[in-house]
């Protein structure tokens, strides 16, 4: 396999190089991190900066901006986001691009899940406290009709910005990197999932990264033979010289995935 790169600059100003860089060391990856950019002009969770770019948009810019800044050959972005899934269930996506500048492109890595962690409300200072308190680590954003308070997270910063007329209280989660452990956790994910892709190269010219782009689904069920949406076919490309194969899976979907097994 092609040299893997040694040395790769982060761009984020919110400290993520703590959870991706565990995963690239065993590689003899060196993570640097360049918060010198303000990359909340991109966009804000809170809504007080629009995003005009998709996730995938943004992390990849970001990843270049990290090359074009620091002269770097490899940058990486980060990027997260969150949705209303089914049962009103928030889900997180998180994002990150590797870059390559010398041959112009990149790989996406993902993880995404559910976040247990929504709104927190409270009637009273006393409620506040005991709610804060199971999340000791996890800021909260307070939004008052002038200006939003980020980084929040004990009750006594919180008391000095409120008056008897803001009960009862609102907070929204802060899900910024450095804010936010649970998210720290699916940025990890993340990172893995991009080791996982570098250990694997290229049949064809043996660049890292060669990786399932996309699948097919209707494998057949087990019991009827009918086809489900499980995964049928993986479709791997290689991001340098987009080299393509397929993976046909050989077992059979279980009926619990058959629509006429299991209405």
């Amino acid at each position: 396999m092609a040299p893997l790169p040694q040395q790769v600059t982060l761009l984020s100003q919110h400290q993520k190089r703590g959870c991706i860089a565990p995963a690239l060391e065993p590689l003899g990856i060196e993570l640097h991190e360049y918060a010198q950019f303000d990359t909340d002009q991109l966009g804000t969770f809170a809504g007080d900066v629009e995003r005009t770019l998709s996730p995938i948009e943004c992390a990849a810019h970001k990843a270049r901006l990290a090359c074009e800044l620091t002269h770097s050959d490899w940058g990486l972005g980060s990027e997260g986001s969150f949705a209303t899934g089914l049962a009103g269930v928030t889900w997180n996506t998180e994002l990150l691009v590797l870059y390559d500048r010398q041959h112009d492109c990149q790989l996406v890595a993902k993880a995404e899940g559910p976040m247990a962690l929504a709104m927190l409300r409270a009637e009273n200072a006393q409620e506040l406290q005991q709610q804060l308190q199971q999340y000791p680590q996890q800021g909260w954003i307070l939004r008052r009709p002038d200006v939003i308070h980020k980084g929040l997270y004990h009750a006594g910063e919180l008391t000095r910005l409120l008056t008897d007329d803001d009960w009862p209280l609102v907070l929204e989660p802060d899900f910024r990197a450095l804010h936010s452990p649970l998210r720290r956790q699916r940025i990890a994910q993340a990172a893995a999932n991009l080791a996982e892709q570098l250990k694997t190269a290229c049949p064809d010219c043996d660049y890292p990264g060669f990786s399932v782009a996309s699948h097919t689904t209707g494998l057949p069920c087990a019991v009827c033979s009918a086809p489900t949406r499980q995964v049928r076919v993986q479709h791997w490309r290689c991001n340098r010289c987009q080299h393509e194969r397929q993976q046909v899976v050989s077992s059979l979907a279980d009926p619990y995935f058959c629509a006429l097994c299991n209405p």
